[in-house]
């Protein structure tokens, strides 16, 4: 007995809505579907269940979008912008460093990846490892903003960031955590300059945000640390820029479809929003500027 499937598209076109709205009611589970690989395909039988139970809906309300999960790499001012978004769009932001929100993404629990995650060989930031995780498939980026890293140390301390040398057993160190894009930055750097992690006081001792490492030297219990130049000003650190880089969202076909992903885009046409968050130096967020980057 043969089975007919469609795909959201069809079935958007099948009931005149938009594909957005599909791609939400399968994530709320009004509609069933099923994965083909990285598809999803919807049973005529349930599709019929569906129209039977009397439930379709032309369009879904702002107020019931599910929030945006995004889980990638910390950055006072992604969290600032998330702060802003209310009530317009609601983000769930989990900020664990770049490696794991795109292992987040892979794993399909969440919607958006922060990376700025540095490639020494290419010395390009987040696509080699988009093509090394994500073989085969379609993914898109958007550069959120630019920004500088560089050493952030108490004025006055009598600190050199510029020598190097001065971090084998002499000045203690506020680390990031294993698999965050600045940790890749520091250990890129301590290979450049031959110096052994091993003997660097306080590298194994690991700090999940940029704010948690500026407090350790803001309180005096480490010398500097590597964290953005808005931290240093936010902690009234002295700052000594190394590089400057992208901070990139990722993310999957997917989401870039959805009715969030949408509503993000039309809020970000407000002139209202805009003006609101223009202090924060951050690039417009449109579907037209998202990059396409096949793995």
């Amino acid at each position: 007995m043969s089975q007919t499937f469609y795909t959201p598209e069809e079935v958007a076109s099948l009931l005149k809505l938009s594909k957005y709205t599909i791609y939400e009611m399968i994530k709320r589970n009004e509609i069933k579907a099923s994965r083909v690989g990285r598809r999803l395909r919807i049973d005529q039988k349930d599709l019929d269940t569906y129209l039977h139970q009397g439930e379709q809906k032309a369009v879904i309300s702002h107020s019931v979008l599910e929030p945006i999960v995004f889980i990638g790499s910390h950055d006072p001012v992604m969290a600032n912008f998330i702060e802003g978004l209310k009530p317009k769009i609601t983000i769930f932001p989990s900020y664990v460093g770049s490696l794991e929100g795109l292992m987040a993404l892979y794993y399909e629990k969440s919607d958006i990846a922060g990376c700025h995650l540095f490639d020494s060989e290419t010395e390009t930031y987040n696509i080699p490892y988009i093509k090394r995780l994500f073989p085969g498939e379609q993914l898109f980026t958007f550069t959120f903003m630019e920004r500088t890293i560089g050493w952030g140390y108490k004025k006055d301390s009598g600190v050199d960031p510029s020598d190097w040398s001065l971090l084998k057993n002499h000045l203690s160190l506020a680390n990031r955590q294993r698999g965050s894009g600045t940790r890749v930055v520091l250990d890129y750097y301590l290979r450049k300059h031959g110096i052994n992690p091993n003997l660097v006081k306080g590298y194994k001792d690991e700090c999940s945000t940029h704010d948690e490492t500026a407090s350790q030297v803001h309180l005096g219990k480490r010398d500097l640390g590597l964290l953005t130049e808005d931290t240093a000003k936010k902690w009234d650190l002295s700052f000594y820029p190394l590089k400057k880089e992208p901070y990139q969202w990722v993310m999957r076909e997917e989401f870039v479809e959805s009715a969030a992903c949408q509503r993000l885009d039309d809020v970000f046409k407000d002139p209202l929003f805009m003006e609101d968050i223009q202090r924060l130096r951050v690039n417009p967020f449109s579907l037209d500027s998202i990059q396409k980057i096949r793995g």
